[in-house]
């Protein structure tokens, strides 16, 4: 079976719902290994807990690592526990998550691993969305990269109040459905100062939108 598992760079998540110092987690004190191979998603998902359960806020940082993708939401923390399936879509999925901050660090998709399988016809997987809103509030995207996306880079679905700024998003010209930013059934979403080169559309308004602001 061909397995493709993209790569992610020093994110830095804040979950900061309080006005004092934020507490920190790195997840290689969690057990995660930085080698590039390991499937670090218990020790994330054990520092995404430690983080929901802390009384201050709580910073998460990420060093160079693979895994699965991230499951949902602070206001839930007890009910976390398996990653998503390897072939749900998703990389990276915030779910039901409210007043989160995403900021700097670079997200490879390895898209290019994933269309060499597609072409030639062996069992592949179905591709994955970089990074995914899903039923969130008040969230900030800043100073992020997205490079070589299987599919969408950034996908943002029944949202209310969420600004991207300052991201880079890149993947080839011939890569297809690799749509920089799309955006449906959401309020209040800003999109600024942020550079999209991109094989598909920079950004796709999808229906039940409103309220959005791009300069």
């Amino acid at each position: 079976m061909f397995k493709l598992m993209p790569t992610c760079v020093m994110l830095l998540f804040s979950i900061a719902p309080l006005p004092s110092p934020n507490a920190a987690y790195n997840v290689v004190s969690f057990g995660a290994k930085p080698d590039g191979q390991s499937d670090s998603t218990l020790p994330f998902l054990r520092a995404w807990m430690a983080a929901c359960n802390s009384v201050a806020p709580a910073m998460l940082y990420r060093s160079t690592q693979e895994q699965n993708p991230v499951p949902d939401s602070r206001n839930s923390c007890s009910s976390v526990g398996l990653p998503l399936p390897r072939n749900s879509g998703f990389w990276i999925l915030f779910q039901k998550v409210s007043r989160l901050t995403v900021s700097r660090g670079t997200v490879d998709g390895r898209g290019a691993g994933f269309r060499a399988c597609r072409r030639t016809g062996r069992t592949c997987p179905y591709g994955t969305r970089s990074i995914t809103f899903l039923w969130c509030n008040n969230i900030v995207v800043s100073g992020l990269t997205s490079i070589k996306s299987q599919l969408c880079h950034f996908t943002v679905a029944r949202c209310n109040n969420l600004r991207i700024q300052n991201v880079r998003i890149t993947a080839p010209s011939n890569s297809p459905n690799t749509d920089g930013i799309i955006v449906q059934d959401s309020t209040g979403v800003t999109i600024s100062r942020s550079i999209i080169r991109t094989g598909d559309d920079c950004i796709a308004i999808g229906p039940n939108t409103k309220n959005v602001w791009m300069r």
